[in-house]
């Protein structure tokens, strides 16, 4: 079992991944990725059981296609704990550039922030209690 925590920007302290599915995309949809995150939370990155694809050396994403919503939502696995990043809806086949620097950049404030144990940086959600 894997414990699911939101990462927040350290200058605006704003959860990119939750700001995403609470309003940039469907209810319906929003109810899916958050079914996939709960999947991963059980059986971690086990193929075949969330739709998940590993992205760049430890970062993976979920992608969920649901009619014209391509989601993309971008996490870490470190220690038992997976870290979400950042998730947009997909427009092109190829993954913009500005899209890969933005997750590497945050990436990078995650781990230096867990270097800082800047713990009130994170939000640990329980997926299975959370009403979006």
């Amino acid at each position: 079992m894997y414990k699911t925590i939101f990462f927040k920007k350290t200058i605006t302290k704003k959860c990119l991944v939750l700001d995403y599915l609470q309003n940039d995309i469907p209810k319906s949809t929003m109810l899916k990725i958050i079914e996939q995150m709960k999947l991963l939370e059980i059986y971690g990155i086990k193929p075949g059981y969330v739709k998940i694809k590993k992205f760049q050396n430890e970062m993976f994403k979920i992608r969920l296609n649901d009619g014209n919503n391509n989601c993309r939502v971008y996490f870490i696995l470190i220690d038992g704990v997976i870290y979400y990043l950042f998730g947009y809806n997909k427009k092109t086949q190829k993954t913009a550039e500005g899209i890969k620097v933005k997750i590497n950049n945050l990436k990078v404030e995650l781990l230096n922030q867990i270097q800082k144990h800047e713990d009130y940086l994170f939000d640990y959600i329980d997926l299975n209690k959370k009403v979006f």
